[in-house]
């Protein structure tokens, strides 16, 4: 799955205003101003929001000295005047202008998307036109006069027209009742109020038509528009924009033109406490949950702004735990700077909000929210990563908004590779490398809308490698002194490359018993999030035969029980095809419930019967658990269900509706680890297995003889075992250990233990080796076994070998197959593995196959004899040599090694070298060097030509490179062949 990472709008001169967050006290007050209020809000406000009517430039000028009484020092009030950006308030309207207007939507339907608009004015009214282009008619019922706000009385504004840009600018009180940007902003207009920015209302005129009030939603790219060149008009000034929350919520067209990139703050009016008579606002859980949790996630962007959030007092008096239930919603929870005031903005000055603040002081870490709720009802909040997608040498990251009292909150990104057998908690934060206050991008598929599976912020980590699993986190941090941070564990796994998906070979028992998964890293770790059903950790791995799960529950519970729980498969990672999980992102060709497979490849829930699905689970009930799906299982028309592409799982439960995370897990099933040619003694001494993987796992804890882990290794003429125990024990000392192997791969052919699933063909049983072929338990002897285990006693760790020669009482070979299925097993109940662990023969090549031919095992088994620079003869010519030249390294006189002859050519004499060279692929290179002084060589290939190559019958040749240039030419040179292993 490609997440592609959406261009943000063209940069202004928005970002957030400095200094600026719950701790700043500010004011909105629209009243008349005396010296007592100027002195008041200047020594105790940062911002205040005022009407231009009932204040004076000097007024403006005292209050921004701020308690200094000094301008242009740091506690400098800032003061913001009011302007309508998309009404006009002034007087003696409507107005009759350019007479093009009222204008009406230009589009066919509210269907047509707003980026088919080419016309910023829109359509004549078809009531008629005699008034300013400016002014809006509904398309609905057009009567050709200029819309009005029912309660407010204002006109309704295209905020884009290009004749209202020259009024907003213009206006001023004394002519036109209303100020402009001019006289708000400047020294050089009306009353030349020079405040440090405008409180710009009026923005929801071109609210989506949906929300039933207006059917202007067409002038929004105007009104953006407007804004940008509002900043770009006033650099230096601080835009303030009231509610208009549309255009910060990607789930309405207006998000495409969304006014953050211009603006340093964002209005919330009415927040929790409105003007009508309810305590409680009607609209507060849809304002907290839909709402708050995606302007706080534009507000956190790197051009995001600040949050104000206003409610207002009633008459009679609100209850005191109502209005502290405000300081808490707002202050405490959103971090947003807050006012409370009477509905007419012109109550008396106050201080609740620092008053508040200074019993109640910042000490938490950010609390994690979810931007995928659409309604009121309260979303499962989303903790920390979420996603993860890798790409080349890089994985981008994906997760939600936290909220915090001190905004803004920062995002740290942890990351680690992942090492084989090391990772068995998680991602360690101490050691891992840490991203600090990482600037989040944008993913399209946010911008496109939110919901499960849908995430505002990403990274994209670089620098990696290939191929290698890394576990990545997310925390969230705030901007308190000190500073607190989230403790989430939360992790998910992934895999910078071509496939970006998790792959874990591991032979596991389905038993109960987890041990079997130490060292794999977990796929998945989230939070509790209150769901009866709750992953909250998740691991796959899978075998030769099967696909393994592993997780655990934040509760107890009973999963594949009922209906409820599920195994989602997306098997072309792809989430637009399939069945739509609930409750996720996830299109899901086949899923597993109540341990039945289904068919989801036409997007129904469950069309048809998977087959040889293999389903088993353990335990039943509790909160940890493993289960297997066989990897034959097929779907009803035959076709494989399992390919060789990466697929994702998903986790999901009914109850509560949880889904581990809303994009599921990738995985590709691994192959097995490549099989290890080696010349092991053994001797009790496990220095030579030391790059040799560990191919198996079992549980540490029973009775007896208990198997821990095992890997496995061969030569050309035995099978070499190394196993370690749980407890200390003697293996193989009595008639309770065995060694099974199926040297047919076949489960039905051979003994059938009740505790594993293979078919034994040939058992080894203390020391003594026995056939199996008819089905029956040690039914005759094998003969040539050439067992050898070390130690011989009590021990935990053990190597043993078995001669690949080994023959039944007939004399036919045990061992003729390349791949062999082999289990150790202990009566008292240890088993590993149930399926087997599946080996295949590693081929010695060539130049192994050239030494098994002269040097035997013992010898094999010791490099101070058949090493690759020993001279088995002491003659000089150490072994390898003499495999690059066809040689036997047992005899001395060897009248085939390189030889130097001269040869004249048109009167001059060349430097010919002649050797024998085998054939490829033969496992060694034939590299030849120059040198002046015998100390420095060079392999540069110019210096040699071929002059002649003759195969030979015993799969070699003569080759003949000739010295470029004569024998006679100065300097004298030097030359030599070198062999190197390849």
């Amino acid at each position: 799955m490609v997440f592609l990472i959406a261009t943000a709008a063209p940069a202004g001169n928005g970002g957030p205003a400095a200094g600026f967050n719950a701790a700043t006290p500010y004011l909105i007050y629209y009243g008349s101003w005396n010296a007592t209020q100027v002195d008041f809000a200047r020594l105790n406000y940062k911002l205040v929001i005022l009407d231009a009517h009932h204040v004076t430039a000097a007024q403006v000028a005292a209050i921004q000295r701020g308690p200094d009484n000094i301008a242009g020092t740091s506690d400098d009030v800032k003061v913001l005047g009011y302007v309508s950006l998309g009404e006009d308030t002034r007087t003696g309207g409507p107005f009759i202008g350019d007479r093009l207007g009222p204008r009406v939507d230009p589009r066919s339907s509210d269907t047509v998307p707003l980026a088919s608009l080419t016309n910023a004015l829109g359509l004549p009214s078809p009531g008629g036109t005699n008034y300013a282009s400016y002014y809006l008619d509904t398309k609905s019922s057009p009567d050709g006069v200029p819309d009005t706000n029912p309660i407010f009385g204002g006109y309704y504004i295209n905020a884009g027209a290009p004749a209202w840009w020259p009024i907003l600018k213009g206006m001023v009180i004394a002519n036109d009742g209303n100020a402009g940007l001019d006289e708000l902003l400047t020294t050089n207009a009306g009353k030349s109020l020079n405040c440090d920015g405008i409180f710009m209302d009026t923005i929801d005129t071109c609210a989506p038509n949906s929300f039933g009030a207006t059917t202007y939603e067409w002038t929004a790219p105007g009104m953006r528009d407007l804004v940008q060149r509002i900043s770009t008009n006033y650099p230096a000034k601080i835009l303030l924009a009231n509610r208009g929350l549309f255009f910060y919520n990607p789930n309405y067209k207006q998000y495409a033109y969304t006014l953050r990139p211009y603006v340093n703050l964002v209005f919330f009016e009415s927040y929790f406490n409105d003007s009508g008579t309810g305590q409680i606002s009607a609209s507060f859980l849809d304002n907290k949950y839909d709402w708050a949790p995606k302007l706080n996630a534009e507000a956190g962007r790197p051009d995001g702004f600040n949050v104000l959030s206003l409610d207002y007092n009633q008459t009679p008096a609100l209850p005191q735990a109502i209005v502290n239930q405000s300081y808490q919603e707002s202050l405490a929870i959103q971090g947003w700077m807050h006012y409370r005031t009477d509905p007419t903005l012109t109550s008396s000055f106050n201080l609740g909000d620092p008053a508040w603040l200074a019993t109640n002081a910042d000490a938490s870490a950010p609390v994690w929210s979810s931007t995928a709720a659409q309604s009121s009802n309260a979303p499962a909040p989303r903790v920390g990563v979420q996603a993860v997608v890798g790409g080349n040498q890089s994985v981008t990251v994906l997760w939600d908004v936290a909220n915090d009292q001190t905004q803004p909150v920062r995002y740290n990104v942890y990351y680690a590779a992942v090492t084989n057998f090391t990772v068995t908690s998680g991602l360690n934060f101490a050691t891992a490398t840490k991203l600090a206050h990482v600037a989040p991008a944008l993913p399209a598929a946010y911008a496109a809308g939110t919901g499960p599976g849908i995430y505002p912020y990403a990274c994209t980590v670089t620098g990696l490698t290939n191929g290698v699993q890394y576990l990545f986190a997310v925390r969230a941090e705030d901007s308190a002194t000190p500073v607190h941070e989230d403790t989430n564990t939360a992790t998910l796994l992934a895999v910078p490359g071509t496939n970006s998906a998790a792959s874990n070979f591991r032979n596991l028992n389905l038993d109960g018993d987890f041990s079997d998964w130490a060292g794999l890293p977990w796929a998945y770790q989230g939070a509790p999030d209150g769901n009866p059903v709750n992953f909250v950790k998740i691991q796959f791995a899978n075998d030769a035969s099967y696909l393994y799960g592993h997780f655990i529950l934040a509760s107890n519970a009973a999963p594949f029980s009922d209906y409820n729980a599920h195994l989602f498969v997306d098997r072309d990672s792809n989430l637009a095809t399939g069945y739509q999980a609930t409750s996720a992102a996830f299109g899901s060709e086949w899923m597993i419930e109540s341990g039945f497979g289904y068919d989801e490849r036409n997007g129904n829930f469950n069309a048809g019967a998977i087959a040889n699905l293999g389903w088993n689970i353990a335990p039943l009930s509790g909160t940890e658990f493993e289960f297997r799906v066989s990897l034959a299982a097929t779907f009803p028309d035959g076709s494989p269900v399992f390919t060789n592409r990466p697929f994702r799982l998903l986790l999901q439960d009914n109850l509560g509706g949880e889904a581990q995370t809303g994009t599921g897990i990738s995985y590709l099933l691994a192959p097995a680890p490549p099989s290890s040619y080696r010349h092991i003694t053994v001797d009790g001494n496990l220095s030579d297995w030391s790059d040799v993987p560990i191919v198996a796992i079992g549980p540490t804890n029973g009775a007896g003889v208990v198997f821990a882990n095992a890997s496995v290794a061969n030569d050309n003429d035995y099978l070499y075992l190394r196993f370690a125990l749980g407890t200390n024990a003697a293996p193989f000392s009595d008639f309770n250990t065995h060694l099974f192997v199926d040297t047919d791969t076949n489960a039905s052919t051979g003994y059938h233990a009740a505790a594993f699933s293979i078919g034994s063909e040939f058992m080894v049983e203390s020391g003594t080796g026995y056939d199996e072929r008819n089905g029956t338990f040690a039914n005759g002897s094998v003969t040539g076994l050439d067992w050898q285990l070390s130690p011989a006693g009590n021990g935990t760790n053990f190597e043993v070998r078995l001669s690949r020669l080994a023959r039944y009482a007939d004399n036919s070979l045990v061992f003729t197959n390349a791949t062999v299925r082999i289990v150790f097993q202990d009566n008292r109940g240890s088993v590993m593995t149930a399926p087997g662990i599946l080996y295949t023969f590693a081929p010695g090549g060539p130049y192994e196959d050239w030494r098994a031919a002269y040097f035997t095992p013992a010898q094999l088994a010791n490099p101070a004899v058949s090493g690759d620079g020993v001279s088995a003869t002491a003659d000089g010519i150490p072994n390898l040599v003499k495999y690059a030249f066809n040689l036997n390294p047992l005899a001395v006189n060897h009248p085939v090694l390189p030889a130097a002859v001269l040869e004249n050519g048109a009167g001059t004499n060349f430097l010919d070298l002649q050797y024998v060279q085998r054939n490829p692929p033969a496992g060694v290179s034939y590299t030849p060097q120059v040198s002046t002084n015998l100390v420095s060589w060079s392999s540069d290939p110019a210096f040699f030509s071929q002059a002649g190559l003759v195969a030979s019958s015993n799969d070699t040749s003569v080759v003949t490179l000739r010295l470029q240039g004569p024998v006679n030419a100065a300097p004298a040179r030097f030359v030599r062949l070198a062999i190197q292993k390849q």
